[in-house]
């Protein structure tokens, strides 16, 4: 999750089986499914990567 502009989450759900959900949640609490798709995959972060 992060903040997407001010005071607005931007979270990434995702599940074992690939499948994926991006959502907006505004200040007031109102919700919005901005995205979803398949194939996610993790990746792991090399060590000394900067990001």
């Amino acid at each position: 999750m992060g903040l997407a502009r001010p005071l607005q989450v931007m979270e990434i759900f995702a599940s074992s089986h690939g499948s994926w959900a991006m959502l907006l949640t505004m200040p007031g609490g109102k919700a919005c499914m901005i995205a979803t798709g398949d194939s996610w995959e993790m990746v792991k972060r090399i060590k000394g990567s900067p990001i």
